[in-house]
């Protein structure tokens, strides 16, 4: 489904732009059958939730999927022309309730587990509760920064980089004498004007003096 754009009231000559709205996946009605040919694929007697961890005591075993597996971890199985998440699936065989907008979060943090009572509702901040909870949230000493320090590049070292220090120097002094504008720079080195203006403001490339 489209829909008009804000900007502009209907019955005009002007141009519109469209944008087309997120279709909602909705999950559809599965027969005997199709549920018999997906629970084929789960294992419930998968693996057994930590119980030294607090937030896993009481937690019976994961049902995993033993199908087609995501790169993030999630099953995906198709129906009806369409590809579905196992968990949310089998969270909508169990309750019978749609879940189109909103996450179906696990329990047991087995992303290949379809196990209804390792499954709840959560919007984001459920999700992201949750995940901070039980420690999970890439922050702090988790974060890539931290784990791969030498991911970071600065300045000449940047993989975007254009220039050299001494490019920087010498635009910074050419810019000073106050007879080349920053696009003159920006064509001589090949970049845009946006960052001739950061160089010369010192926004980027502070450390050079």
């Amino acid at each position: 489904m489209f829909a008009p754009c804000n900007k502009h009231s209907a019955n005009t000559n002007q141009t519109h732009t469209y944008a087309m709205r997120k279709p909602i996946k909705v999950i559809p009605d599965l027969n005997e059958k199709e549920k018999e040919r997906f629970y084929k694929k789960v294992d419930r007697n998968g693996n057994l939730p930590d119980q030294s961890v607090e937030a896993y005591k009481g937690l019976e075993r994961c049902h995993e999927w033993r199908g087609s597996i995501l790169k993030d971890g999630y099953g995906v199985v198709m129906f009806h022309h369409t590809h579905l998440r196992v968990h949310r699936l089998a969270y909508f065989i169990k309750t019978g309730i749609q879940p189109s907008k909103i996450y179906v979060c696990h329990k047991c943090d087995n992303r290949c587990c379809c196990n209804p009572d390792h499954l709840f509702l959560g919007n984001d901040l459920d999700n992201m509760r949750d995940a901070s909870s039980k420690n999970r949230l890439a922050i702090g000493d988790k974060s890539g920064p931290r784990l791969h320090p030498e991911s970071l590049k600065r300045g000449i070292n940047h993989y975007e980089a254009k220039l050299t220090e001494d490019d920087v120097r010498e635009i910074r002094r050419v810019y000073a004498e106050g007879n080349t504008s920053q696009q003159e720079l920006a064509n001589k080195y090949g970049v845009n004007q946006t960052n001739i203006g950061f160089i010369v403001r010192r926004v980027k490339w502070q450390h050079v003096a």
